[in-house]
């Protein structure tokens, strides 16, 4: 009786740990991440860490597999656990590999390139030694490479409407009941020589990358002009989200100036908000309850001799 013997394959099972591990510890960056316990520079560290494990786990994985299919070793199962794993990581990035190709690398993007508008209190959130981008605009290479990408972000001129009125249109697009649910730093209404400025940050909805908005409004009594700033914090190429939240931000208003007339956020104050009870005149009493007034006595019927 002749016995055989298989031999199991050890690189099957290192790429199943190899998978397995890089895949929880892309999973946990990302969730702790999301939730903000860890910063961005750590989170993009594991991540990128876990990527790299995972790449060697499908090397491992492709030799591990040419010794099954041509010595006969075990280990097939854990190949298939330890591959499955490793490629799920991937899939996101090659996803968004056609978008990172065709859109130009920058994560800076307003709608007025040759005087973009200032952070100032995000400029200090940021704070120095974080590894976070610079506040300061990309200057004209940076707007050479919006023109090219993005030609369509301009700057929205209103006419007819005092630029206090569409700053508080833009106030409540911003961080209203049905707004865009932007987190506000700072806002400052326009003044006779300053523009309007809302300064506000948005968390990416998967991901949780924080991105700074400045939005500025100018003009007078009868015309704005309101300019719009979206940079990403972390990272070079933000993939045409930042040029996605100023349209989303324009439309927005767009609809709500053309949904409200000129002069009835002027008219809608806090005493407007509130009734004011009616006053009597003096020499009328206030109305009472029926049970207050006279008792009307009940009508007698006389009753008819032929019906008793």
């Amino acid at each position: 009786m002749i016995r055989t013997t298989t031999i199991p394959e050890p690189m099957a099972l290192w790429c199943r740990r190899l998978g397995l591990f890089a895949a929880a510890m892309v999973v946990s960056a990302l969730i702790l991440h999301r939730f903000g316990q860890l910063s961005t520079p750590v989170g993009l560290a594991l991540t990128g860490v876990g990527l790299v494990i995972s790449g060697l786990a499908l090397l491992l994985g492709l030799y591990a597999g040419g010794s099954i299919w041509f010595r006969g070793r075990m280990g097939a199962g854990r190949l298939a656990v330890g591959t499955i794993a490793a490629s799920v990581l991937w899939l996101a990035p090659l996803a968004q590999l056609p978008t990172y190709l065709s859109l130009p690398p920058i994560n800076d993007i307003t709608t007025d390139t040759a005087n973009p508008p200032r952070f100032q209190q995000l400029a200090i959130a940021r704070g120095t030694g974080t590894g976070a981008n610079p506040t300061a605009y990309g200057g004209e290479r940076l707007a050479r490479l919006q023109a090219t990408a993005y030609a369509d972000l301009r700057s929205l001129v209103v006419v007819d409407r005092p630029a206090d009125e569409v700053f508080d249109l833009a106030r409540r697009v911003v961080s209203g009941r049905r707004g865009l649910g932007w987190k506000v730093l700072s806002e400052e209404p326009p003044g006779p020589r300053r523009p309007g400025i809302i300064e506000a940050t948005e968390r990416t909805m998967i991901l949780g990358f924080v991105d700074d908005i400045v939005v500025r409004v100018t003009g007078g009594d009868a015309e704005a002009r309101v300019d719009v700033r979206s940079a990403s914090r972390y990272g070079r190429h933000d993939f045409g989200a930042n040029a996605s939240r100023i349209r989303r931000f324009l439309r927005e208003l767009q609809s709500r100036l053309e949904a409200t007339p000129p002069g009835t956020l002027a008219a809608r104050g806090p005493r407007a908000a509130t009734a004011v009870p009616k006053k009597l005149p003096a020499n009328r009493a206030p109305v009472t309850k029926a049970k207050d007034a006279k008792a009307v006595p009940p009508r007698k019927v006389r009753k008819d001799p032929k019906f008793e």
